[in-house]
């Protein structure tokens, strides 16, 4: 007879009544390092010079100033407008790089099998009708 090694993360939702979930770089991933580097993607991509940094800088300002989460228009609002058309494609390209996690979708079936109360969150800049989607 041999026994099945479970995480600790599939331990700790055998007893818990609710549990939560980061939706990006948790539940859904993309083939990037760090979430920053899809700019350096599109920078190179649509030779928008620059783009990458102005990107970065853009978001940590709105943060500032808002001190709250952020959404990208809020984001690209703050931009020069020669990246403004590049709104759209960052969209884009976030649903088209987004994955599942296999193992995260693996634990989140079972948690959901398990009859568990399950909360969905995310700090995500992306429109809620992408994030439903």
């Amino acid at each position: 007879m041999f026994t099945v090694q479970t995480s600790g993360y599939e331990q700790a939702t055998l007893t818990a009544e609710v549990v939560a979930f980061d939706v990006f770089d948790t539940l859904i991933t993309r083939p990037f390092m760090r979430p920053t580097d899809l700019f350096l993607f599109m920078e190179a991509e649509y030779q928008a010079e620059g783009f990458a940094k102005a990107r970065v800088l853009a978001e940590k300002l709105a943060r500032k100033e808002i001190r709250q989460e952020v959404n990208l228009d809020e984001i690209y609002s703050l931009m020069d407008g020669k990246y403004r058309s590049l709104e759209e494609k960052e969209i884009e390209l976030e649903t088209e790089f987004s994955v599942a996690d296999p193992y995260a979708k693996a634990l989140y079936e079972s948690v959901l099998a398990q009859g568990k109360r399950v909360i969905l969150v995310s700090d995500m800049y992306l429109p809620e009708s992408v994030l439903r989607g």
